[in-house]
């Protein structure tokens, strides 16, 4: 995009992107499956098929606003949350790093926009979720944006209110 010469530059930044990140940093190191899992959907629907209905992993459906979801609790193990915390930040700090100096270099401004986990908005309708970390990935992108010096913007409460006002996220 720098050939475009943006006079500014708008990066989306998933919650998901930190445990993202880890994954594609493991697949570099770690086995095949790690790189499969970033780079084949099929193999990626293989191991949904796989995880939901023959190893009975805690998947959850759940009913929000007349919408069906899909809810994976080991996604938001808060126990691999605390393990792998500093790996997943310093991950997520490299590529928006990168993007910054890009961006200085070619005289844009870049804007960072945060955007959580669905579940975040709705945790109201999620079994047991209070033991579920929904927040995971704020303070950790908060800390980025400071250190890198960014201009970030989290959309939660945006989101939150066209949701109570019955719009989808």
């Amino acid at each position: 995009g720098s050939k475009l010469k943006p006079d500014i530059v708008i990066y989306g930044f998933f919650a998901n992107d930190f445990l993202d990140n880890l994954i594609f940093e493991r697949g570099h190191t770690d086995s095949s499956r790690n790189w499969l899992y970033k780079n084949s959907m099929l193999y990626r629907l293989v191991k949904f098929i796989k995880n939901y209905y023959l190893e009975g992993r805690n998947f959850q459906t759940y009913e929000a606003y007349g919408k069906k979801f899909i809810f994976d609790s080991a996604f938001y193990d808060n126990s691999l949350f605390e393990l792998e915390d500093k790996k997943m930040t310093d991950s997520a700090k490299l590529p928006l790093s990168k993007l910054k100096n890009l961006t200085t270099e070619n005289n844009a401004t870049l804007i960072v926009v945060f955007i959580p986990y669905r579940e975040y908005f709705y945790q109201d309708f999620i079994q047991n979720s209070s033991l579920y970390n929904f927040n995971f990935g704020v303070t950790q992108f908060n800390l980025i944006c400071e250190e890198l010096k960014l201009s970030c913007i989290d959309i939660r409460d945006s989101f939150e209110s066209k949701i109570k006002n019955g719009s989808d996220v």
